[in-house]
């Protein structure tokens, strides 16, 4: 691998291998002693996380909020899915390489999370959160750029089709 340059894919092979070992390392170790560990690098680690449901109020428009009129959809956005959403996408765009295939796992993900919500509340969401920000949001604009990463680094397409 020559792009962007060999030093960089020795380093990133480093970091992996070097994850890898980290792994490995936490597998061997008993469950109360793994978790102290992983508390080094967080220690918010072990507490329970608040419950949040996203779909208790699913106005677009709220003029009665007084930070913003607009606070269920600024909730949704600044929300950690998001960014997970965006990232994902990136990185599948960069595994599979090709666009077809990459929306019809958006739209079938999507389709999974309506499925499933029965079974983990988690997964109710409003229609414009998974409709406007999931598919046409924050995937499609990890698949643009992927794809324009792809084109920057001239990455040959793979048909799967």
């Amino acid at each position: 691998m020559v792009r962007p340059h060999p030093i960089f894919w020795r380093l990133i092979l480093g970091c992996m291998v070097a994850y890898a070992m980290f792994l490995t390392y936490m597998l061997l170790l008993p469950l109360d002693q793994a978790r102290a560990t992983l508390k080094y690098f967080d220690d918010q680690l072990g507490k329970p996380l608040p419950e949040v449901s996203y779909a208790d109020d699913c106005r677009i428009y709220t003029p009665e909020n007084p930070n913003s009129k607009f606070a269920n959809i600024y909730f949704a956005v600044m929300d950690c899915h998001s960014i997970a959403h965006f990232m994902g996408w990136f990185g599948k765009m960069l595994i599979m390489r090709d666009w077809y295939i990459i929306w019809i796992c958006s739209v079938t993900f999507e389709l999974c999370e309506l499925t499933f919500r029965y079974w983990l509340p988690n997964f109710y969401e409003c229609w414009w959160d998974s409709v406007l920000l999931d598919v046409f949001g924050c995937n499609l604009i990890g698949i643009l750029l992927g794809n324009l990463f792809l084109k920057y680094f001239s990455v040959s397409k793979l048909e799967w089709i």
